[in-house]
């Protein structure tokens, strides 16, 4: 681990070094704290910090992955019309609370 907690930890597959997205390989040298490689620029990130593990230090940094939160449903059903019965109904209450009132 290259100063990071352990975890598990999702990037978004885009190399910051070499500007390219879907070439982040996992692990594909089989280290023992595992890394993500970049296939394109051999640019090797810590997995649980997302930090270029340059022996210069990092040049740049893995972006997190964050999912979008669940859309809420919308029920786009037309309203349900009234019946002939509760038509009826509807029609002889409002006209016996109006005699009894």
């Amino acid at each position: 681990m290259y100063g990071g907690t352990s975890g598990y930890y999702e990037w978004i597959n885009y190399c910051p070094n070499c500007g390219n997205y879907d070439c982040l390989l996992l692990n594909p040298k089989g280290t023992v704290e595992g890394e993500l490689s970049c296939a394109i620029c051999d640019s090797d990130f810590d997995g649980c910090t997302g930090a270029d593990k340059h022996a210069d230090g990092a040049w740049g940094w893995l972006t997190p992955y964050t999912p979008e939160p669940p859309q809420k449903s919308v029920n786009k059903t037309a309203p349900k019309s009234e019946t002939k019965v509760e038509k009826y109904q509807r029609l002889f209450r409002e006209k016996e609370a109006e005699i009894l009132s």
